[in-house]
């Protein structure tokens, strides 16, 4: 093997580990606090520029537990090419974020703690039992498409996973949340 491809593979190998240790690391308090930082002025520009209403795509579509999980990469999606981005860069900016995309990844993990987190404390025993039936009986459906069912199944699988048996990210994440619950409680129901 050529110096070329040993260099080649070697860069690749560690760029694979420093990825993998960034994502085993839980959300940081600067993290956390930044994303709540920036909520009330992202709400404002959002009704500034009716950006979702001009959005035009389903945000149900992005379901938690799916595997596309991701409402605020969602959102940056949308906002990238929207006439309102340079004053999206600037908040995100000021909240110390080193960039949009930081700022997606660190909602989209917040978020989903967060629901881990609600979903686990909302849910008994019984309703995760209803849940494992409805997923049973929907796996026996005869009239949904397959493309459907499957749909249907993945967002309900993962969102029982979710809850019942979350990646080791996830409960990292969930606990570095965990005194941010109140908080991020009263600043959801702020934006609804």
């Amino acid at each position: 093997m050529n110096k070329i491809a040993i260099t080649g593979l070697s860069l690749f190998a560690a760029l694979c580990m420093s990825f993998s240790v960034q994502a085993a690391t839980p959300l940081s308090r600067d993290n956390i606090e930044s994303f709540i930082a920036v909520m009330k002025p992202m709400q404002k520009l959002e009704e500034k520029y009716d950006i979702l209403e001009e959005d035009g795509s389903d945000m149900q579509s992005v379901l938690p537990g799916s595997e596309t999980f991701g409402p605020m990469t969602h959102s940056l999606k949308t906002i990238r090419t929207h006439k309102s981005f340079p004053e999206f860069a600037k908040i995100i900016d000021d909240a110390g974020f080193t960039s949009p995309d930081q700022w997606a990844n660190v909602g989209d993990r917040i978020l989903k703690a967060y629901m881990g987190l609600k979903m686990a404390a909302n849910m008994s025993p019984a309703d995760v039992e209803k849940m494992q039936e409805s997923i049973a009986e929907l796996e026996k459906n005869e009239y949904l498409s397959p493309e459907t069912k499957a749909q249907m199944l993945v967002g309900l699988k993962q969102g029982l996973a979710m809850m019942t048996n979350p990646s080791d990210q996830v409960k990292a994440d969930q606990k570095a949340l965990k005194p941010y619950m109140r908080k991020l409680e009263i600043l959801f129901e702020d934006t609804e």
